[in-house]
């Protein structure tokens, strides 16, 4: 994880969405609880309430996350490795 929220997520898990449509003056808002599905060997992995969520017995996590991560568009699949704004430069200590 890049940043502290996945940390916060598994902490604290509620959500809120909202979208607000300008042209019919609409705000919809969407409550619910977010899980950070971590890799395996991921510290965060253990609090990941995987029996609880998963839709049958046995249910493959990981392929699930694999799955979805391929789906996405090569820009956001970057973004999971950018830069962090405001945090320390790996290696700044080293100049």
């Amino acid at each position: 994880m890049r940043g502290p929220k996945g940390e916060q997520l598994t902490e604290h898990p509620a959500a809120e969405i909202a979208w607000w449509l300008e042209p019919v003056k609409h705000q919809y808002r969407i409550q619910a609880s977010a899980f950070i599905l971590p890799p395996p060997g991921h510290r965060l992995l253990a609090k990941f309430p995987a029996a609880r969520l998963a839709p049958y017995e046995g249910f493959d996590w990981e392929a699930e996350r694999q799955r979805i991560f391929s789906k996405m568009s090569p820009p956001l699949r970057a973004s999971f490795v950018r830069y962090v704004l405001f945090s320390p430069s790996p290696g700044l200590s080293d100049l």
